[in-house]
């Protein structure tokens, strides 16, 4: 979602220079996510994206927040005259559960996250705030997975999810290919399209609207999205 948010994100306020950035690699398959220097260091939830600088005071860990950050220096991801509403349902989009969206039917992916954190537990030789760490992505773990996927609260979600979806789909134009008929994608058209690739990559495709699924196709084959997908699934592969 980040990636095509700065893909998308238009020219920068006047007097601010153009951001640039240089990716960096997590190999989530390796576990690097639950090394101690990433834990401690750079995102105590064991988790990606992560936006770091040295002109930050520490590394924005949530890509709401840092999508929020990146329209403070480009305008157009926000546009003037739906702030209000971008931001309120960017919001709603984030408060949907994705990893239950995405693996509800397959328990054993979140049951294998907590394995690996136990196994690491089990060491002798770890320090205290390693352990510590540990213990708290151990806890992440068990709310935003384990108990995300267990079907009361796995169908909550998908009923969430399809409430969203509908209420954007209501939201579409014949004045532009954007939600609210703009001719330039914002912020949430970047995260929208990206949610609606996710659940398409994961056979969710009924709790996507026919209208927003026309209206990704869309963007998908623009160039913006080509550039930031490189031609790749929303979901990693090993």
């Amino acid at each position: 979602m980040v990636r095509y948010t700065i893909a998308i994100a238009g020219t920068p306020r006047q007097g601010v220079p153009p951001a640039t950035f240089e990716e960096k690699v997590v190999e989530i398959f390796s576990q690097e996510q639950l090394e101690e220097s990433f834990l401690r260091d750079v995102n105590s939830k064991g988790q990606v994206p992560v936006m770091a600088s040295t002109s930050l005071a520490k590394p924005i860990t949530d890509s709401l927040d840092m999508t929020l950050f990146l329209a403070e220096r480009y305008p157009d991801l926000l546009p003037t005259d739906h702030r209000e509403q971008t931001v309120s349902y960017l919001k709603d989009l984030h408060a949907i559960n994705y990893f239950s969206l995405s693996f509800g039917d397959q328990p054993e992916m979140a049951a294998g996250s907590m394995k690996a954190i136990d196994q690491r537990l089990e060491a002798h030789d770890l320090s205290e705030r390693y352990r510590d760490a540990l213990l708290y992505k151990r806890k992440v773990t068990l709310k935003e997975k384990q108990r995300a996927v267990e079907p009361e609260a796995a169908q909550q979600n998908r009923a969430t999810a399809l409430d969203l979806m509908t209420s954007l789909a209501g939201y579409l134009s014949d004045r532009g290919p954007w939600l609210f008929g703009s001719d330039h994608p914002s912020a949430l058209d970047a995260h929208l399209v990206v949610f609606i690739a996710r659940m398409q990559d994961v056979g969710k495709d009924v709790l996507i609207p026919d209208a927003l699924q026309a209206y990704a196709r869309k963007a998908f084959a623009t160039a913006e999205f080509e550039a930031a997908m490189g031609g790749r699934r929303t979901l990693p592969s090993k």
